[in-house]
């Protein structure tokens, strides 16, 4: 065997919760994640997706596709905190997590991403 095994390394674990803080409660569902807008880094937010519904990214459950968030199968456990047993996310729900998740992780990004120790 080799004598790296059960060395001790050190390290830091950055962890982000995908939590919705008070700031973001009152957010609508915002545009589709494009292609082009992750490139570009211009970001669509706070943009409504549906200009005629009152609906709000908070209110979105699992479901089997973007209609069911504006109608009556909308139901279940809300953004971001849907159940585990959908695994199949619709579009919306994808791309207001990943929305979410990149909002949060800002910092511990910067932390990493910083040169120098942490």
């Amino acid at each position: 065997g080799s004598g790296q095994y059960g060395a001790r390394l050190t390290g830091r674990l950055f962890v982000v919760k995908n939590r919705l803080p008070p700031s973001l409660e009152q957010l609508p569902p915002e545009p589709l994640l494009t292609e082009e807008e992750i490139l570009s880094k211009q970001h669509a937010w706070g943009r409504k997706r549906w200009q005629d519904d009152k609906i709000l990214q908070a209110d979105l459950a699992g479901c089997c596709c973007d209609c069911c968030h504006v109608n009556v199968c909308n139901v279940g456990p809300k953004f971001p905190h849907i159940s585990n047993a959908n695994q199949c996310l619709t579009p919306q729900l994808f791309s207001g997590l990943c929305r979410l998740g990149y909002r949060l992780s800002g910092d511990a990004v910067n932390l990493i991403a910083a040169e120098g120790p942490l």
